[in-house]
């Protein structure tokens, strides 16, 4: 399969995915209210900073090793189930424990109830982070595609079952999320189990190189995640729930519209091990044009008619959310731009580069959070969000001119050659489409 068929595919998915999962998260502001919408956003968050510390950068790595065959998939399914397992377990016996000290010293009012239920689904997140890796770096984009949809589907079938039953609180949504999660994560080690051929053993030199490549991997991964995730936690912390609640709807918008530039990445990660390097200079960059243009023209259609996109699906309780969101797509669109080059830097195995861009924009996005949240709460968030976002994508632009020879115009100005390539790919999709 080439670049984008995969990527139609991923994007499938993902596009798919997000939809059950906004919705579920559409349903769960709705029905619940901004209080209690800020409160399953600390949580999730919360348990997603501490999942992904778990992680070690395996996932990442995984999909590396597994695409250029230096590791056997079988050795990296082990490693990886171990990890999840035995990381996983250590971190709900320690929370089962001393939830309740958590809870007051970082998720305010948060039960200590709330805080141990959450921390339920840190292995299965684990577990669903590496095997995911590993279906992406053997490009089984159709079972990783699967895995997301199930995920979200799920997510939006319990909270709903659940809130029939009469849970109209909370719970249900933090319920539905340790089920889908735990769910997906069976599905991909049923589904990536090796066959009785292949022998599932330790190998301590393949994973020392795992946590060799891993660990660049990893904290470029945790300083992005932490861009994601901090500044929510901060909103809590400084004002309130509720606060976080509206503040939340900005990732909702945020991620949807980095669909184009997460799924281009998925391909391109694997990709990148296996073309060559002149192949690539060209491929990356158009990828960076489409994905610059399509993000710029989406955000300038959203920006007129967000405000009654919010009022319609999320109700006039959150229209608080609209001055934060407008002050967060500077940073949307530059992200974007961030996630292309990364993924190409980290394919090319660069990874040194993405760490240190995203421990300056972490370090950035902290040092204003801290400014600007006591300030102006969830507003405050989101300029520091487009201001550090922005300086990453500007050292990535200026990283990509340098080392890959690429000029400014060939990364932005989209190129004759691109409308015959999408004209070419729209035709073999509506082949497809025809033939099936």
């Amino acid at each position: 399969m080439d670049l984008a068929r995969n990527s139609v595919i991923a994007f499938g998915g993902r596009a798919a995915s997000y939809a059950l999962m906004a919705l579920g998260s559409l349903l769960l502001a709705r029905l619940l209210g901004p209080h209690a919408r800020g409160e399953y956003a600390l949580l999730n968050s919360s348990a997603s900073i501490v999942a992904m510390l778990l992680t070690f950068g395996l996932g990442t790595s995984n999909a590396v090793f597994a695409s250029q065959g230096k590791i056997p998939a079988q050795t990296l399914f082990l490693h990886s189930l171990l990890l999840g397992t035995l990381a996983g377990g250590l971190l709900v016996a320690v929370v089962w424990q001393w939830a309740p000290a958590f809870a007051a010293m970082f998720l305010g009012d948060s039960p200590a109830a709330h805080v141990r239920l959450i921390a339920c689904a840190v292995p299965f997140y684990i577990l669903f982070n590496c095997m995911l890796g590993l279906a992406q770096g053997l490009q089984r984009f159709t079972l990783y595609s699967q895995a997301n949809i199930l995920r979200a589907l799920l997510f939006l079938v319990t909270f709903l079952a659940l809130f029939w039953l009469g849970w109209r609180e909370v719970t249900a949504g933090l319920w539905a999320f340790v089920i889908s999660f735990a769910a997906a994560a069976v599905m991909l080690i049923v589904l990536l189990f090796p066959a009785r051929s292949e022998t599932l053993s330790l190998d301590a030199g393949a994973f020392e190189q795992q946590l060799g490549f891993g660990w660049k991997i990893y904290l470029a991964e945790l300083f992005t995640f932490l861009l994601y995730r901090l500044d929510l936690v901060l909103v809590g912390y400084f004002w309130e729930a509720t606060q976080a609640g509206f503040y939340s709807i900005i990732g909702l918008f945020a991620e949807s519209l980095w669909f184009l530039a997460g799924s281009v990445g998925v391909v391109l990660l694997p990709s990148s091990g296996a073309r060559q390097p002149e192949e690539l200079r060209e491929l990356a960059p158009r990828a960076l044009r489409l994905v610059f243009l399509l993000t710029s023209l989406t955000v300038s259609l959203l920006w007129q008619v967000d405000h009654f996109v919010i009022t319609a699906v999320f109700g006039e309780r959150f229209l608080p959310a609209v001055l934060p969101l407008h002050l967060s797509y500077l940073g949307i669109v530059a992200m974007s731009i961030t996630k292309v080059i990364a993924s190409y830097a980290l394919g090319r195995g660069l990874a040194q580069w993405n760490t240190t861009v995203s421990f300056l924009g972490l370090s950035a996005n902290l040092v204003l959070n801290l400014w600007l949240i006591p300030r102006w709460g969830a507003a405050g968030a989101a300029l520091a969000m487009s201001l550090s976002y922005s300086l990453m994508a500007i050292l990535m632009v200026g990283w990509f001119n340098r080392f890959a020879g690429v000029a400014l115009s060939k990364m932005f100005i989209l190129q004759p050659d691109d409308w015959r390539y999408g004209r070419d790919k729209l035709e073999w999709i509506l082949n497809k489409f025809t033939a099936k």
